[in-house]
């Protein structure tokens, strides 16, 4: 019994804690993307041309580039 009520406690906290990052995203969103053009949906894109073409690209125009050095492969690799 322990330890059912050990894994629901730790699938609550779990869930709990996706759910702050996507709100903690969406408000970075809303802080850096919405600053200079309209919000996207995140369903416009699949997630990895968002990780790897997007967001990077996005980083350069706002002057944040260290991310795209540390990619494994060229940039134009993940487009």
């Amino acid at each position: 019994m322990r330890k059912i009520l050990g894994l629901l406690l730790f699938l609550g906290i779990a869930v709990a804690s996706c759910i702050r990052d996507v709100k903690e995203g969406e408000q970075l969103a809303k802080q850096y993307c919405a600053s200079c053009h309209m919000l996207p949906s995140p369903a416009l894109l699949p997630q990895n041309v968002w990780k790897y073409s997007t967001l990077p690209y996005m980083g350069i125009m706002l002057g944040v580039s260290h991310e795209i050095d540390q990619l494994e492969k060229p940039l134009s690799d993940y487009a």
